[in-house]
């Protein structure tokens, strides 16, 4: 079992006090003066690095080394994978961009041909995989979208494909661990 979705969700105990100390820092209560005690700081930072800790030992017991293979795979990135996409390694390199929301969808109708687009999917694993791809691209010599530049695609458009390549990548060393 994977690291749950409350130990990924970091950045809410931090930002709205779900980490059990709000109430007894003055937290909420009217001309409290807006600055948290020392001592409130302090049980805070003890809270959130349980919670790293919890969150790197999760993904120690779970990862494999798929997770890892390419540049830009950060432990970010590992985490919400292994919570949020369990088809990871299951579905084949079609499939898998739909859940994520990296698939490119049509809007034809009849004779026309619309534009192709990606809407949908899971948005925390895409902007995990976005800042995974913004890495890759940019040190991994397999990942780069100049090609695609160079064609006359836009850089959002090549960087959605470099997007999906990459899931696509993971995707299959998965599956290559599993059956091995």
């Amino acid at each position: 079992m994977g690291p749950g979705r409350d130990a990924l969700d970091r950045s809410t105990v931090a930002e709205n006090g779900d980490g059990g100390s709000g109430d007894r820092c003055g937290q909420g209560r009217p001309g409290s003066g807006g600055g948290r005690p020392a001592g409130c700081r302090a049980v805070r930072a003890r809270e959130l690095d349980a919670i790293d800790r919890t969150l790197r030992a999760q993904i120690q017991l779970h990862a494999t080394p798929s997770l890892r293979s390419s540049k830009g795979l950060s432990p970010v990135f590992q985490a919400t994978a292994l919570a949020l996409l369990p088809e990871l390694g299951y579905l084949d390199r079609r499939q898998i961009g739909k859940p994520v929301g990296v698939a490119p969808r049509n809007r034809d109708s009849g004779q026309g041909q619309g534009k192709r687009s990606i809407r949908g999917g899971r948005a925390p694993v895409r902007v995990a995989l976005h800042m995974a791809t913004l890495s890759a691209v940019r040190w991994d010599p397999t990942m780069r979208d100049r090609q695609l530049r160079a064609r006359g695609k836009l850089g959002k458009v090549a960087l959605v494909a470099c997007m999906r390549r990459l899931l696509g990548i993971v995707n299959a060393r998965r599956r290559e661990a599993a059956s091995a």
